[in-house]
């Protein structure tokens, strides 16, 4: 047994024993050296990963890196995410993010849940799935000085979902609670409610908000509450250089159900001599939302967009990710 046990430790020395070469990035090389007890990132010197999470002591998984090395805060330089533990559901790891002001690798974010990348909305999210009734999100914004910070932590626990929402400080900007169960189970009832939503603007309380972090050249949000303070209705327009969209989101109890987009494509840059309105060209999307997922795109043409195509993946998470910003007012 003492034999057995040797065996594997010497095993485990040569498994970690082992140099990654990878790009750094802004054209300059590195490498990863595991050695020992220590993990360094050697570029001109060598940095030490300081905190390390026991990877060492987990079993070898060949579907499960140890390290993923990735641009998480797009900055322009390659981070790195090292595997803490693993299970059935869940791959848990702590994210070191560099600094080329300080030429060090800092830890960030620890025992993170299954992290992905989202670099279309300059997000990261996690999700810790404890059972089928429970379940916890998070979703995290980078700042333009590539800082991280948590935005959206959204627990499950048996029929219901609370959540709280944060500004960049770490304080909690608003907190609420849903129901976890079908609020729109099907694409008839999306449209049953989205006439009950509109002729009941009226009756509902509006507010409007500046959001810039969306577009280059701003946004700006209304919003429409019902009495007991939850968002029925928003309409977002986002302004760029050679465009206009205007969304119209449609929630009920906090769930989104429908999104109606009006584009305008311009013929020239709105700040040229050139610049004429009425030549925009403008086009309407709509999306029908069934149990929070993207189930139907109906395009300018009213032509539905196949739910295999990878944009109807890509729209619907850009959607999903707008109507979080929307209910954090």
């Amino acid at each position: 047994m003492k034999r057995y046990i040797l065996v594997m430790s010497m095993l485990s020395v040569v498994l970690f024993s082992k140099v990654i070469e990878f790009d750094l990035g802004m054209g300059k090389k590195a490498n990863l050296e595991v050695a020992d007890r220590d993990v360094f990132v050697n570029i001109t010197t060598k940095i030490k990963l300081k905190d390390l999470p026991n990877f060492r002591e987990l079993e070898p998984n060949k579907n499960i890196e140890t390290f993923l090395i990735k641009d998480y805060n797009f900055d322009g330089y390659s981070d790195i995410a090292v595997l803490s533990s693993y299970g059935m559901a869940n791959i848990i790891r702590d994210l070191y993010i560099y600094n080329s002001d300080t030429k060090e690798y800092k830890k960030v974010l620890k025992d993170t849940s299954n992290l992905q990348i989202d670099k279309d909305n300059r997000q990261l999210s996690t999700n810790n799935r404890v059972s089928a009734s429970q379940y916890n999100k998070k979703y995290y914004k980078i700042s333009e000085d590539f800082k991280i910070y948590k935005f959206w932590d959204e627990k499950r626990v048996v029929d219901k979902v609370n959540i709280d929402i944060y500004n960049k400080d770490g304080k909690i900007k608003k907190s609420f609670s849903k129901k976890n169960i079908s609020q729109i189970s099907s694409i008839s009832e999306v449209k049953n409610q989205y006439s009950k939503t509109t002729n009941s603007l009226n009756t509902l309380s509006k507010s409007k908000h500046s959001l810039n972090e969306l577009s280059l050249e701003g946004g700006e949000v209304e919003v429409y509450k019902n009495s007991d303070g939850e968002i029925n209705f928003a309409n977002l327009v986002l302004y760029g250089e050679t465009y206009k969209v205007e969304y119209n989101f449609y929630f009920k109890n906090s769930v989104l159900f429908f999104v109606y987009e009006v584009s305008f494509a311009y013929n020239e840059p709105m700040y040229s001599e050139g610049f004429d309105i009425d030549k925009a060209i403008k086009k309407v999307n709509r999306f029908y939302f069934v149990n929070e997922e993207l189930a139907k795109w109906l395009d300018e043409n009213k032509n539905s967009i196949s739910t295999d195509d990878n944009k109807f993946y890509l729209k619907e998470r850009e959607i999903l990710a707008m109507s979080r910003e929307v209910l954090a007012f």
